[in-house]
Parts: C-alpha cells; structure tokens; sequence
C-alpha cells in the first residue's frame, strides 16, 4: 500500500499550545489495520452467538 497513490488518507494533527498544527503523521495504514481487526472480532462473536443458540444477538457489521 505504501507505494500506491491514495485517493484519501487518515492524519495525525498535533497542535501546539496555541491550537496551531505544528506537525501530521500519516496514520492510514494503522486504521485500516484497527477496522480490519473490528471487523474480524465482531464475524467470531457472532459466529459464537450463532453456535450458542443466541441468533437474535447476531449484529449488522459496525465496519462497511
């Protein structure tokens, strides 16, 4: 991913004490990788909701 152009990207801000941004870290790769581990954790628990007998806990996926 890091040497495709991207379309969109999540940034870090750090703001000084006066509320200036004095510095941007590039963070998608990191997101990315938290929505992808979200959306594997929900996909066990429900498939652990399905095999107990809890059908009407199943959940839509929180991450499209």
């Amino acid at each position: 991913m890091a040497d495709a152009v991207k379309e969109w990207s999540y940034v870090l801000l750090h703001r000084d004490k006066d509320g200036v941004i004095d510095e941007s870290v590039e963070v998608t790769d990191e997101v990315l990788y938290l929505y992808r581990m979200v959306e594997i954790q929900e996909k066990l628990l429900n498939q652990y909701r399905l095999n107990s007998g809890y059908e009407f806990l199943v959940s839509e996926p929180s991450v499209h």
